[in-house]
Formats: structure tokens, sequence, C-alpha cells
């Protein structure tokens, strides 16, 4: 099978959205599947990477939160390598900008278009740009309209999956989760040597961007009521982002700069590591799609304390792998916090075990699989019209 993916971002840029594309990428190459990555972005040229096809384009758009290039409107066309590759899918991982080339494409040539639904725009949108103009009801119809364009469109987690009935998405969605590589994140070692970290500490870890999105703000202020409520506690902060300086100069104000310890941003083996130094994984952002980083705490049989919100409930199993806290409320979440702390040994080993349990039910080669099979369910039917396949089943997940 040949399989064209089409993103506005790609590696070197690191973010939940990259690892996602790459991961699947790397997955569908193991298993004997050509792919290639089509990316805007410098000259048009084949990169160091012969499998990935960036076009030539015009414009940087170079906000605080998001960072990519506009392809061309002929770009597609111009892309050297993209004629012989001859795609039996087109992938796309954005509704805008390259995803309109992928929609042409997928027109022009007659080939099944994917989506796969990674960002809630409208909710991301109100943190990166405020009262712009992208505001809440264009998104939300610019996603529906461009989701019932395609012929299939992939949802992370069910709670996605509910968001895009409700916006009004005709066409069938699969739920098929970014997959946990467990190779990736190392089998040993942890950060607190490293970091001067006391061995005796209780640890909080959270890694990701530091922005708004994250709900960074009520996390510091909800982990340093933590930290002054107990002894022998500390906070490891994996990231960067513009509330970095913010949250550097907040700890040192309330008195506890020996007791957080900022590792900058880490990936692969070192990500593992920083996993490994936790006891517990803090998560406050209500904006996931997946929350690609509770399963790689888990993997690590790190258990989690996070808000309720459609990308963390699938991950979530109440008093098993973690506590899933239903209200924004500090109090509740350092309660939260104050009960992983108190658990006795057995209690500890059953979690870590349940953790586990989670993260190998979402191994890559698992979900690369459901992918896959939803490409070959696309490429064996015919169009009856542009943006509709016939006879597709609706999910029964």
């Amino acid at each position: 099978m040949n399989i064209l993916m089409m993103t506005n971002t790609y590696k070197p840029q690191l973010g939940g959205l990259e690892q996602s594309i790459s991961r699947f990428v790397k997955e569908f190459r193991s298993q004997g599947h050509q792919v290639r990555v089509l990316v805007p972005g410098g000259k048009e040229n084949h990169s160091k990477d012969k499998e990935v096809l960036r076009v030539r384009s015009f414009l940087l758009f170079d906000g605080k939160a998001l960072t990519v290039s506009f392809p061309g409107p002929d770009s597609v066309s111009l892309s050297r390598g993209l004629e012989e590759f001859n795609p039996d899918i087109v992938h796309a991982h954005q509704p805008f900008l390259i995803g309109e080339s992928a929609l042409r494409l997928s027109r022009a040539k007659g080939i099944p278009l994917v989506f796969t639904f990674h960002t809630i725009y409208n909710e991301f949108t109100s943190y990166a740009f405020g009262n712009h103009w992208f505001n809440t009801r264009f998104l939300t119809r610019l996603e529906t309209a461009y989701a019932n364009l395609s012929d299939c469109v992939f949802a992370p987690s069910k709670g996605i999956k509910e968001t895009l009935e409700r916006f009004g998405v005709m066409t069938p969605v699969e739920v098929i989760p970014t997959g946990i590589d467990p190779a990736e994140l190392g089998g040993s070692g942890d950060l607190r040597e490293e970091l001067g970290i006391p061995k005796n500490f209780f640890l909080v870890g959270f890694t990701g961007r530091l922005d708004r999105e994250k709900n960074i703000v009520f996390l510091s202020r909800t982990i340093a009521g933590f930290l002054s409520e107990t002894s022998c506690s500390g906070f490891l902060v994996v990231g960067s982002g513009e509330l970095m300086g913010w949250m550097r100069r907040y700890v040192k104000r309330q008195g506890l700069a020996g007791r957080v310890f900022f590792a900058g941003s880490r990936k692969g083996e070192e990500m593992g590591k920083a996993y490994r130094s936790m006891d517990v994984f803090a998560f406050a952002s209500r904006t996931e799609t997946q929350g690609l980083v509770l399963g790689e705490a888990m993997a690590c049989e790190v258990p989690v304390v996070a808000l309720s919100g459609a990308g963390t409930d699938d991950m979530i199993r109440q008093e098993e792998n973690g506590l899933l806290l239903k209200r924004q409320d500090p109090k509740e979440f350092i309660a939260a916090l104050c009960r992983i702390s108190k658990l006795i040994p057995l209690e500890k080993i059953r979690m870590k075990r349940k953790c586990r349990e989670t993260a190998e039910g979402l191994s890559i080669s698992k979900t690369a699989g459901q992918a896959l099979a939803a490409y070959s369910k696309l490429i064996t039917m015919k169009l009856r019209r542009p943006g509709r396949l016939a006879g597709w089943p609706q999910s029964q997940q």
C-alpha cells in the first residue's frame, strides 16, 4: 500500500501531532508499506529523508503556539517524486493550508481522503489568538465541512468522536488513537541524580509545552499548594514554552525554587528517564484530543491525576491507573495528589500494573493495524460521488 501523509508541520518540530505522524509512518514502513510525508517548507526538495517531500511555500505564519508554512496553490503538482509514488491513500492531518491541497489531490486522482482530527481548533485558538477573527463558529464550521468532504475521519479518542458527531460530521468516524512505542522510552534509569532530586522525594511530574492551552497557570498554582502542604515532595517539569519564565518566577516567589526541577525539552530515552523519575503524572489540559503523554507515563508505570476532558477520559480508569477529576478545583486536585502519595505498597503495585496494561492496549502495532484496516476498506470501494464512499459501515467503537 502506498500511503501519502500530508501535514503542515513535521519533524524536526517536536509536538504531539508530529510524534503521532512519525510513529504511524515508522510502523507502516516496518510492516512493508510505502509512505511519503508531504510537508511545506523551504525550497522544494527531498531533504535528508528521501521519503519526506518538502514543497515550496510562500508564507510563514509564526504564532506563539503554531508555526507552519503556507504551500503555494500548485505546490502539490510541483512536488518531485509524488507522481512516481502513485499513492493509494491521501491522509490529511489538518483541514487548512496543506489540507486544501490534500483535498484537491484526492479529487483530481480519485484517491480516498482520510482526515485525522488532531486538534480542537475552536478551543485551541482561544488561547493562541484570543478574540481573533478565527472565532469558534468559523473554526467549527471549517472542521466540520472538511470532515464531511473526507471519506473517513480518524478520531484519537471516543470523546472526540462524540464531539465530531455533535458538530454535525456525517462521514464515518473511526476511533484510532496514536499508539505507544515503549522502545522509544528505553527501559531503565531516571533523572533524579542528574537534576539533584532527593531519592526520598515524592515527585509529581509534567511533560509538554508550557503554554496556556495546557492550563499551566492552574497546574502551577495547584502544585505549589500541594508542595506547601506536604514535605519531602517535589515537582519535575519537562518541556519548554512561553510560560516557562513565568513559571520559574512564580515558584521562586512561593519559596519553592529548591523543590521544582526544570529538565528542559527531552525526547526518546531521555523522556523515558523523566517519566521513571516521577511518582505521579499531573495533567490539567482540557483541550487534548488524546493526551499522548498520559499513555507514555503509564508505559513507564506512572499513575495519572488529570482533569476530565474529551481526550483524557478514555485514558484514565478511575482508581485503577489514576484519578480523573470532573471539576477544575485546586483543592480536589491537591487531595488527589495526596491520595496517590499515601498509597500503601500493594496499592502502588496494583496501580502500576494497571498503568502498564493500559499502555499495552495502546501499542503502536495495534493502532497502526486499525488504521491500515480502515485504509484497505477505502481502497477497495468505489467512489459513488466526490467526498463519499458507498457501503462504508458505521463504526461500532
